[in-house]
């Protein structure tokens, strides 16, 4: 958040030295966009959110069912196949079905190919310390385009003849266009409908590459480009959101993202409740006590944890901090619940002495104070057990009149 932070900054003050409005209209500039403004821009998202996103997400639907999820999670997300994703012949096959592909599109491509071949424009072989990814670059000199991968023997070997490709056939096509020295390609997205587009250009010849599996691969690398859309014209969404308010903060800038996904968030501090509390380590004889001074953790019932996911899932879209209203020290939960039950209240022992586990002591190395007012104001949950106190009475099926804690300090304007 904090890199994040400072480049935003940086670049709104890069923009407004050199007289943008902000850094959109200079970004808009860099990326190339010549023909097309914010508004078309906006126009084009709403397109998307309205046309293509019920389709990728009936799709997504259609293909959880397929692959045997029940519930679809994010990162099922990269898994397209039942028995996973279809593999292509070997590298030279690759290239003797990528020269006749080319040939069969016609002689301008044909003369391409031959060109890139002959002159070994490919460097497709892994080997230590070569860059990773893949690209495309050319040598306008030399009118030579170049394609730099790694094939690993997946599907995205393919993508190098096709996408890699379609970027190297632009520079091959243009290299005597007198109005290509200044716009070259043209802008970052204008590259890719070079790209993007050959490789479906390239779906006829798919058996060349794949064999049997060639319609696997045409259903996998059409959902993935389809997905891509929503998430593309999402992202593009909030970074005009953060750069005409480069002021905002991180909660404000996770909110907004939030809200563009429709997401509901819930963070939660340590959860207490039956079968599941310090009555039951102190009735067990395993509580302990850490003396931390200063140190204080936030909790939360289950049950009001509960009320709050079902007020939250009802509200508007966001992350909610969901907790009671007094984050309190360990040590003071365990001597109460002692009090309670009317045992022996263990010693305190400081953190060095205790003989936790690192995992342990790293949940000690900072407060874990959680606030609780965004959820209060924005969906009107109250947490009916207000602090550890009326928690504990509760589990221990005793009454006790309201807390008169004070509220701690909120953690994060968004959550006040």
């Amino acid at each position: 958040d904090e890199i994040y932070d400072r480049m935003v900054h940086v670049r709104d003050r890069m923009a407004k030295k050199m007289g943008y409005r902000n850094f959109i209209e200079l970004g808009y500039h860099r990326m190339g966009r010549l023909c097309y403004d914010e508004e078309k821009v906006r126009v084009f998202r709403e397109n998307i959110l309205r046309d293509v996103v019920p389709v990728v997400s009936r799709l997504r639907t259609e293909n959880a069912k397929r692959l045997g999820v029940e519930n679809y999670m994010l990162y099922d997300d990269g898994v397209f196949l039942p028995g996973g994703d279809p593999k292509p012949f070997g590298k030279e096959e690759i290239f003797a079905a990528a020269r006749e592909m080319y040939h069969a599109m016609g002689a301008e491509t044909g003369a391409f190919i031959d060109m890139m071949l002959e002159n070994e424009a490919f460097d497709v072989d892994s080997r230590k310390n070569k860059w990773g990814g893949g690209y495309c670059t050319d040598f306008p000199k030399f009118r030579q385009p170049f394609i730099l991968a790694n094939f690993n023997g997946t599907a995205g070997d393919v993508d190098v003849v096709t996408h890699e490709a379609g970027h190297a056939l632009n520079a091959y096509l243009i290299a005597d266009n007198r109005f290509a020295l200044d716009l070259g390609c043209g802008g970052m997205e204008t590259a890719e409908t070079h790209s993007m587009s050959m490789e479906f250009f390239a779906w006829p010849y798919m058996e060349k590459f794949f064999g049997k599996d060639a319609g696997r691969y045409c259903y996998m690398h059409a959902l993935e480009a389809f997905s891509f859309l929503p998430y593309g014209t999402m992202v593009d969404a909030f970074q005009h959101i953060v750069y005409e308010n480069p002021n905002m903060t991180p909660a404000e800038r996770d909110a907004a993202w939030l809200a563009l996904a429709g997401a509901h968030v819930f963070r939660l501090p340590g959860i207490y409740g039956p079968g599941r509390s310090p009555l039951d380590r102190i009735r067990a004889g395993t509580a302990s006590r850490i003396d931390l001074p200063g140190q204080v953790f936030s909790r939360i019932h289950v049950d009001d944890l509960v009320e709050g996911v079902i007020a939250g899932l009802a509200g508007p879209p966001g992350a909610y901090n969901l907790a009671d209203d007094l984050p309190a020290p360990q040590s003071d939960v365990v001597a109460y619940g002692c009090a309670l039950l009317g045992l022996p209240v263990p010693p305190a022992v400081p953190l060095e002495a205790a003989g936790l586990s690192p995992r342990a002591r790293a949940f000690y190395a900072e407060n874990r104070r959680v606030a609780n007012g965004k959820a209060k104001r924005v969906l009107g949950w109250r947490p009916r057990h207000a602090d550890y106190r009326l928690g504990l009475r509760a589990l221990s099926a005793t009454t006790s009149p309201a807390s008169t804690s004070p509220a701690p300090p909120s953690a994060s304007a968004d959550q006040r």
